[in-house]
């Protein structure tokens, strides 16, 4: 917004009847006054100069008769006084908010930003030369050096900086403004960082800035990934159980007990577990995601899944009833989604570079100082997915004793930014989340939610309560930041701001009806101000200003924020930030090199990237019709089985559909490991082609594609990874051994 006030200038007093108490003014006297004091100080100052300077004062020079030297002091002195009268005179208000308003709300961010520090100064140290340790550091006095005089040093008090904070602000308001700055303080402090990005602009500048981090985007080639198995390998039963609860709810998503389906739902969850505590169980640390999707659909039978949740889940057997076979079939029916969604997750994992131990990560065992959560709207379920893996299982070990451990002796906090948060708010368990805000602090745990609005909160509380349970958890956080509010935040600005209670000096003329005389009298008078949507509307956004050639300049983004344990809410404005963490990056500047318009720091042989790899991971057409004729075989050979084997013509015709399959399936599969491109593998398929009998699928074959498969998708992206530095493409090797790497990416 751009930044414009009327100001009625040189006001008579007895004129101010005029004006409201609000209005900015500047009076005559004051203009008067100030002129005739510079004035005076300056003759004194010419007359010290002249006597001691030139031996002969201005008063000998009067008696003299140099009138010219004395009309020279006299015209300067005058200038000077003129000048600085009109820079000194400020404009004022006849109010000010009362000692008594509930809240304080300044609209003026040079005066809020005075307020909002002075306020802070209250209870905690606030030092712009010496940084208190985990303050942040939003605006330093370099950034507002030789510019506008709105450009103010801003910092936040080093216990709110550690607590929760919520920032809501509509669409475009500018709400990454502030979140670049934030991430570049939590970073510069040493801290850790978990960032949501909608899009790739954090991602990039934070991968840029030379911090280490990791890159999780799961539909392209470089991401990295969780190993569930691996997660999941845990000798605590109780740690376990709770584990696999938040991978159920990542996938499956939140189910409110008072809901009409709840049953239905709670039924296919039971499933969902039951089959991952199988897998668990029987393969320790070794499934896959496709393993689980294998171990869903292989069920066909009612029986099959009740002898599933009966043996891993025996307390929910009564929810599958091989008696009640409608009411079962719709809790089956149930899984089918999240079922498709294992599945394409799956798909997009095998060919990932890099799976993480999140357990290292959290108790500070893996040096990566960011984790960086991307979502593309071309990947939307996918991505939704992978982010609610990350932050549900991330939350379990922040919450550790382990964890509160680590934090004690190294002091490094784990910070949570998470952008869009309603996205996939759904499929996180916001029960435990919220934790981190309530109890987090001990473990080292900081977390910062943004939303466009209320409502959406509210969007993704499946509850009957849902508004009440919204409120409740956005009441949860500290600290309040609000952007420009959409107009369904009406509720949640009374509760931030509210209503202002202001004291107003009001003027009032009066007449001698002997004399005729006017003269204006003041009374003070207190006055109820509700700060709503429009005026925030109004008062926040970007900071614009006009040139001399009337085009229009982007300075920053005006934000109001109201912290912990504080009355006051200031608008702040927060510039651009021209270059993130360029403290940072000057360390190793000398060393960065570019290559094809991309930038890598070199340290001796090897190049370390300052970019993000974006290939995108492609499921190819032919990899399709692989998959689409294994399942097709499958059915026709579980059909074959229920067969009767009198039916002799349905079974010869069911066995010649068989043989056609098995063929097609052999020549896909042969062309699919080829493309693979790896020797092994190649070899593999070539002694299970080798092996087939009647039914065209022996074990041997079987086996052999299992280990190719394992090959090509488990230990994909381990091996070797090169770089042509004329700028060809990377070439990806995977490797029975692992080797050095000359080339990582983002790990």
């Amino acid at each position: 917004m751009e930044n414009s006030v009327k100001i009625y200038k040189f006001r008579s007093r007895k004129t101010d009847y005029n004006l409201k108490p609000w209005d900015y003014r500047t009076y005559q006297g004051e203009y008067v006054g100030l002129f005739l004091l510079i004035f005076f100080v300056m003759v004194v100052f010419f007359n010290w100069t002249s006597t001691h300077l030139g031996g002969v004062s201005l008063y000998e020079r009067l008696k003299d008769g140099e009138l010219q030297k004395i009309l020279e002091v006299i015209f300067s002195s005058s200038l000077v006084a003129i000048f600085s009268s009109i820079k000194l005179v400020k404009p004022v208000q006849l109010t000010k908010i009362s000692d008594v308003s509930e809240h304080f709300y300044y609209s003026d961010s040079k005066v809020a930003n005075d307020e909002f520090h002075k306020d802070q100064q209250k209870k905690y140290v606030i030092d712009f030369k010496n940084q208190p340790k985990n303050s942040l550091f939003i605006v330093r006095p370099e950034d507002c050096k030789d510019k506008e005089d709105f450009y103010k040093p801003i910092q936040f008090n080093d216990n709110a900086s550690i607590l929760s904070w919520l920032i809501i602000g509509i669409a475009g308001s500018g709400k990454s403004v502030l979140l670049n700055r934030m991430y570049q303080e939590i970073l510069s402090n040493g801290h850790k960082l978990i960032v949501h990005a909608p899009d790739s602009k954090a991602r990039d500048m934070i991968v840029s800035s030379g911090y280490p981090c990791y890159v999780s985007a799961p539909w392209t080639t470089s991401s990295i990934y969780i190993d569930l198995a691996k997660t999941l390998d845990v000798d605590d039963m109780n740690l376990k159980n709770g584990l696999i609860d938040l991978v159920i709810t990542s996938f499956f998503g939140y189910v409110d007990p008072n809901s009409s389906d709840a049953f239905f739902q709670n039924g296919a969850k039971f499933i969902l577990t039951a089959s991952l505590k199988k897998l668990c169980h029987k393969m320790p640390g070794q499934w896959t995601l496709e393993d689980w999707k294998n171990e869903l659909i292989s069920k066909s039978e009612i029986w099959q899944f009740k002898d599933l949740v009966d043996t891993y889940m025996p307390e929910a057997g009564f929810t599958i009833s091989e008696d009640a076979e409608k009411m079962t079939a719709s809790i089956i029916a149930s899984i089918v989604p999240t079922l498709v969604s294992i599945g394409r997750l799956s798909n997009y994992y095998k060919q990932c570079r890099k799976a993480i131990d999140i357990r290292k990560w959290c108790l500070d065992q893996d040096k990566k100082q960011a984790i960086i959560l991307c979502s593309d709207p071309q990947y939307e379920e996918v991505s939704k997915i992978s982010i609610a893996l990350f932050v549900n299982l991330i939350t379990k070990f922040l919450l550790s004793s382990d964890r509160e451990k680590v934090f004690n002796k190294n002091g490094v906090r784990v910070y949570q930014a998470l952008d869009e948060y309603p996205n996939f708010g759904r499929n996180i368990d916001n029960n435990a989340w919220v934790t981190i805000i309530n109890e987090g602090r001990k473990f080292g745990n900081s977390a910062i939610i943004v939303v466009q609005n209320t409502l959406q909160m509210v969007s993704i509380m499946k509850s009957q309560n849902a508004k009440h349970d919204a409120q409740k958890f956005i009441g949860s956080f500290h600290n309040q930041i609000m952007c420009q509010p959409s107009s369904e935040d009406g509720d949640h600005i009374n509760k931030i701001i509210g209503e202002i209670t202001w004291d107003d000096k009001e003027a009032q003329q009066t007449t001698d009806q002997s004399t005729g005389k006017t003269s204006v009298s003041y009374q003070h008078k207190a006055r109820k101000e509700q700060i709503g949507f429009k005026r925030l509307q109004n008062d926040l956004g970007f900071e614009i200003t006009t040139n001399s050639d009337g085009s229009k300049q982007k300075h920053g983004l005006n934000v109001a924020v109201r912290l912990f344990e504080s009355k006051v809410t200031a608008r702040l404005f927060i510039p651009f930030l021209n270059e993130f963490a360029k403290p940072y990056r000057d360390k190793f500047r000398d060393k960065i090199v570019n290559r094809d318009g991309k930038e890598f720091i070199k340290q001796g042989s090897k190049l370390t990237p300052l970019f993000y790899d974006e290939k995108v991971i492609s499921i190819t057409k032919r990899q399709e019709e692989y998959d689409y004729t294994e399942r097709e075989l499958k059915i026709k050979m579980d059909r074959l089985a229920k067969i009767d084997k009198d039916n002799i013509k349905e079974r010869e015709k069911l066995e010649y559909e068989i043989e056609e399959l098995q063929q097609l399936k052999l020549e896909l599969g042969e062309e699919y490991l080829l493309e693979e491109g790896d020797s092994l593998t190649e070899s593999l398929g070539d002694i299970a082609l080798h092996n087939i009998d009647h039914t065209g699928l022996t074990s041997t074959l079987v086996q052999g594609l299992e280990i190719a498969d394992s090959l090509t998708t488990q230990e994909f992206g381990k091996g070797e990874i090169n770089v042509n530095m004329a700028g060809e493409e990377e070439v990806r090797k995977p490797s029975l051994f692992k080797k050095k790497k000359q080339y990582e990416m983002g790990d």
